[in-house]
């Protein structure tokens, strides 16, 4: 799913459930518009097996109750274009089935219908909820796209803007004036317009996190080459917007290997359920067995940010990459970090669909940045250099994921370019999965708190 931006609750007593579809038949991708990255959904197969990351549960529950944790951060769930959204029935059975503490909606800004349930905007709600527990949650629909969403932020005060703000929507860089024809910067059309599009939003974001908000995108469920190449048809990888922004956190997709699944379980859901507790993580990809491919590669318009320059130059000198000329060695590496992303439970319509999506796996780390900012005691602002400085002191912050690649897109695995997981940042899953106990001590160090 690429859709919504959310805010990002608590972790204290989550029990992250993610349903295991069987291989066939391949599920049927959510209809979208070119800016969602959509989230492939499947209900055929719910009790075949399910996954509760009962790792990231119990390590955040450990620290929790060593540190007497208070969450106070207010986070938001993004939509754009006007898109449908969730059903208060489902979040209330979805809390029910996997044990969660109660949350809710206090705010709705724009255009709500929740008589239309809508997979991303369900996705978002019942997860962004789950993880950052005990913080205050809003929803907000944009009508118009990402030049539009960034002025609004700017022109809502202090009280009308979240601290942490989740997206799962995207598409092509050279493309986004397909999306957004009348924004001033597409004035001139084309790919030449299309970045002077991305450059002008690229700044617009940079101010939105001098004003301590946070935004965290979902970095693509199409692998390296996209939707605007799902075929792989050309060997130049495609970069997503606005995962490839140097001004926000683009976070990517993993799965746990199949051979080293762990299961088990107490919620109600669980009980009825084989539910996952964890395992080994690998890079999301429909050669794994998923239904996306966590997107990644480099941005044809911005340039390599310092915060990431010395992990991007190790990797780009390495073997992990494309040959010289089907990537932009010089751009800004995405994505940045990374969270489970394959066969997540949701409650729509009334019934269990298995979900996977690069949609499921921001607003999950948007929960923990949630954490983060209610230990820091206030905003986080662009987190992604931040990140960076804590892995640089402690690598063991992030869990480094080394297996897998990201050169399938959902529709073929015919495709010879691409970018694989390596030791270290890569551009599959960034710096890796979140170990929070030793995230939130690296942040404390790191900021001397």
């Amino acid at each position: 799913m690429w859709e919504k931006v959310s805010r990002a609750p608590k972790f204290e007593t989550i029990d992250f459930t993610v349903a295991t579809p069987s291989p066939t038949p391949r599920a049927s991708r959510l209809p979208s518009t070119p800016s969602k990255y959509g989230m492939f959904m499947t209900k055929a197969e719910i009790n075949e097996m399910t996954a509760t990351p009962g790792w990231m549960k119990n390590e955040v529950l450990t620290w929790l109750q060593s540190h007497g944790h208070s969450c106070s951060a207010r986070k938001r769930l993004h939509q754009f274009q006007g898109y449908p959204a969730y059903a208060q029935d489902d979040l209330t059975t979805f809390i029910q089935q996997t044990a969660i503490p109660t949350f809710s909606i206090a705010k709705k800004i724009g255009p709500f219908n929740g008589n239309e349930p809508q997979p991303e905007s369900t996705l978002d709600v019942q997860y962004l909820g789950a993880v950052g527990g005990g913080n205050t949650n809003w929803y907000w629909t944009e009508q118009g796209w990402m030049f539009e969403f960034a002025q609004d932020l700017m022109n809502a005060g202090e009280s009308g803007t979240p601290d942490i703000i989740s997206m799962s929507y995207g598409w092509d860089e050279e493309d986004q004036c397909q999306i957004s024809p009348s924004a001033p910067p597409c004035a001139g059309g084309g790919v030449a317009g299309s970045k002077a599009f991305v450059t002008r939003v690229n700044s617009e974001f940079a101010k939105v996190g001098l004003n301590g908000i946070t935004l965290a995108a979902s970095s693509g469920d199409s692998g390296a080459h996209g939707r605007t190449d799902p075929m792989c048809q050309n060997p130049v990888t495609s970069p997503a917007y606005p995962a490839a922004s140097p001004n926000v956190l683009a976070v990517g997709a993993t799965q746990f290997s199949a051979a080293s699944i762990k299961t088990g379980g107490s919620s109600p859901f669980c009980k009825s359920n084989t539910c996952k507790m964890g395992g080994d993580e690998i890079v999301c990809s429909t050669k794994t067995g998923a239904l996306i491919v966590s997107g990644g590669g480099f941005s044809n318009v911005a340039s390599t940010p310092s915060y990431q320059s010395s992990q991007v130059s190790a990797y780009i000198s390495g073997s992990g990459v494309p040959a010289a000329g089907d990537f932009n060695a010089t751009g800004r590496g995405y994505p940045d970090v990374a969270a489970l992303g394959h066969a997540y439970y949701i409650q729509l319509n009334g019934e269990a669909m298995a979900v996977d999506g690069t949609s499921c796996s921001a607003p999950v780390f948007s929960g923990v940045l949630g954490l983060l900012a209610a230990k820091k005691g206030g905003k986080l602002g662009h987190v992604a250099p931040l990140l960076y400085k804590i892995y640089e002191a402690d690598n063991s912050a992030f869990n480094d994921v080394t297996q897998g690649d990201n050169f399938c897109t959902e529709s073929s695995c015919d495709c010879t370019t691409g970018f694989k997981a390596t030791k270290g940042w890569d551009a599959t899953t960034g710096l890796g999965t979140p170990n929070f106990p030793k995230l939130a001590a690296g942040m404390a160090k790191v900021l001397n708190l």
